[in-house]
């Protein structure tokens, strides 16, 4: 009885930590300028809003990834890009996403970082060219 139960125990783990730290193949990483120019696309960020607020996206959709499984009907279109806050919310994310249907064409994970790109829209001052 007690294998069964570090049998169950083990697997569990094993599935936590899959679906958080396995890396989700065939999904690439986009610049957001490249994002924004393509119009087969939806924007989806799921950073928090103090963080997302901070350093905005054009055109995006924030959905915070807390609120994503309740809201996720809400997003407008059936092909997504992510923009994320870092590796685990972006394989949480993608692969959420995908279960209900939805095709993710690529992400960007977005740190905390003063904005650095054209697409996003700051009080700082954008150095790209």
């Amino acid at each position: 009885m007690i294998i069964v139960i570090a049998a169950a125990i083990t697997i569990s783990a094993l599935i936590i930590l899959y679906k958080r730290y396995f890396p989700v193949f065939g999904v690439p990483s986009v610049d957001p300028v490249e994002m924004l120019k393509n119009e087969g696309g939806i924007l989806l960020d799921i950073r928090d809003y103090n963080v997302g607020d901070k350093n905005s996206v054009q055109k995006a959709e924030t959905i915070p990834l807390a609120y994503l499984t309740r809201h996720s009907s809400q997003v407008s279109g059936k092909h997504v890009y992510i923009i994320a806050p870092d590796k685990t919310a972006r394989n949480l994310s993608i692969r959420f996403m995908r279960s209900k249907g939805y095709v993710v064409l690529g992400y960007y994970l977005m740190k905390e970082e003063p904005a650095k790109h054209a697409a996003v829209k700051s009080g700082r001052t954008c150095t790209c060219t």
